[in-house]
């Protein structure tokens, strides 16, 4: 199977990306990823149209993967891969053709259990 394990980072996460983009190496080396880190713009300000584009560009991003790879999994450049030995194409159901994290917070807009794209996979089929 062809995988991809793609992010995006502006200059506003330079710093982060780096601290993360180490895990992202030995994940994609340890299970057989391509990874990508493609350059994007974003902005300081969490509310500027540049970082809503920013947030909504993995759609193009994972869309243009699919057109090579068989599964595609989407990491925020905040995201800090810390478990490697199993590989999350092997938990996602094969008949699932996507599947996103869940997160906890106590943040009093997002308080609870939600959905968080931050870690998004996506299988190459008619669905995606």
């Amino acid at each position: 199977m062809n995988k991809a394990l793609i992010s995006a980072a502006g200059p506003n996460m330079t710093d982060i990306v780096a601290c993360a983009r180490p895990t992202f190496e030995k994940y994609a080396e340890t299970h057989g990823y391509e990874l990508t880190i493609h350059n994007i713009e974003d902005s300081a300000d969490y509310k500027s149209e540049a970082n809503k584009a920013a947030r909504w560009a993995r759609i193009e991003l994972m869309e243009n993967a699919l057109e090579t790879a068989d599964f595609v999994v989407w990491v925020d450049a905040d995201i800090m891969i810390t478990d490697f030995n199993h590989d999350i194409a092997d938990v996602v159901p094969p008949e699932k053709f996507q599947a996103l994290a869940f997160e906890q917070s106590p943040l009093p807009y997002r308080l609870g259990i939600n959905l968080n794209g931050g870690v998004w996979t996506m299988r190459s089929n008619p669905e995606s």
